[in-house]
């Protein structure tokens, strides 16, 4: 820990300082440590942006911080899409009324509302359960077997919209449907 750098390098495509940063903090729980990360929440450029909530990340949190659920608002889909990809990682049950806020967002995009649903299942929301059944109909096919999915989670009862095929045990993250990368399918 001690090698790698104290100060981010422009040239640094790992996230080197953050790492230490990142590593420091699961040591010390020093929330002093995340001043960075908040600062970047902040930026005005939406790169920033992204890359302190994927920073979020690598913290171990049990608890979501409201700086974060705030990047739920960001203008950017790309900042919203990794806000709740990172709060999916969290998986704090105490933002899980603001992520069936955007997951109901029928103006969000899809991607993002994917994995809204996805964290609505990981999670076993059983408040999501109704709204769940209503994105059985949604126009959006992906949208459609992210809630047939969620709501097997939730209840253990398979829609018709459940993927044939999809494993029903403990997913990889290729199935789980809160990974970006599932919900592009």
């Amino acid at each position: 820990m001690r090698d790698l750098p104290a100060i981010a390098d422009g040239k640094d495509n790992e996230g080197l300082a953050d790492a230490r940063i990142q590593a420091l903090y699961q040591i010390t729980r020093d929330d002093a440590l995340l001043k960075p990360f908040y600062d970047r929440l902040a930026s005005e450029d939406e790169r920033q942006r992204e890359s302190g909530v994927m920073a979020f990340r690598f913290l171990k949190l049990q608890t979501a911080p409201a700086q974060l659920v705030n990047c739920l608002q960001d203008v950017n889909p790309r900042v919203r899409c990794s806000t709740m990809f990172v709060l999916g990682e969290i998986s704090d049950p105490n933002s899980a009324e603001s992520v069936m806020t955007v997951a109901g967002n029928l103006k969000e995009e899809p991607g993002v509302r994917q994995i809204a649903i996805g964290f609505l299942g990981r999670m076993k929301t059983t408040a999501a359960t109704e709204l769940l059944e209503k994105f059985l109909t949604d126009p959006n096919p992906g949208i459609q077997t992210n809630a047939a999915i969620a709501l097997y989670r939730i209840t253990g009862k398979k829609a018709k919209q459940f993927p044939e095929g999809y494993s029903t045990e403990k997913p990889t993250e290729k199935q789980d449907a809160s990974n970006p990368e599932a919900s592009r399918r």
